[in-house]
């Protein structure tokens, strides 16, 4: 939950998906890399803590409100939450959709507080981590329909077991 408010913590192998619990008198199990899946989230690992490094918002609010919104939490027929990730001045905003069913749900609708494209940069569910690659092809247009308590809103298809980030540009 790179996203979440507070500070991260990734115990020894958790970055790779190392299948017993870490010894120290062995080596960690590196040679699993060698296996899509494990690779597959050492990659998605690298991207998230790059994207962390890069966008302040994610660091730099972690103990002030003002940093983090809710979006939505109560639809747990969906098993879907999501939230904002914004700094004070409401420049720099991410929409984070965690869905967590082993169902595709096409045209979920998440309310925003931006108008304009909503780009996709990160999709756990990319083929590039492992996923079956269905996603919001890099990113949503806003449209003009209120939800969550937003005037505007995006139309997402939210893959199965995945989190989706979104960051909202001007254009």
């Amino acid at each position: 939950m790179w996203a979440w408010p507070g500070k991260k913590l990734l115990f020894m192998g958790n970055d790779f998906g190392q299948a017993h619990e870490w010894n120290h008198t062995t080596s960690l199990d590196w040679h699993l890399c060698q296996y899509h899946d494990h690779e597959g989230l050492r990659r998605l690992v690298r991207d998230l803590n790059r994207l962390y490094a890069d966008e302040p918002v994610l660091s730099r609010n972690d103990l002030n409100p003002q940093g983090f919104r809710w979006i939505a939490c109560e639809d747990a027929e969906a098993s879907v939450i999501a939230w904002l990730r914004l700094d004070i001045f409401e420049q720099t905003i991410f929409a984070v959709v965690g869905h967590y069913t082993p169902v595709i749900r096409p045209n979920y609708r998440v309310g925003v507080p931006r108008r304009g494209l909503w780009k996709e940069v990160i999709n756990t569910n990319s083929q590039f981590y492992g996923g079956s690659g269905l996603g919001n092809d890099g990113g949503r247009m806003t449209e003009d329909e209120p939800a969550d308590g937003f005037s505007q809103s995006l139309l997402l298809t939210l893959p199965p077991l995945s989190t989706t980030i979104f960051k909202w540009t001007a254009g």
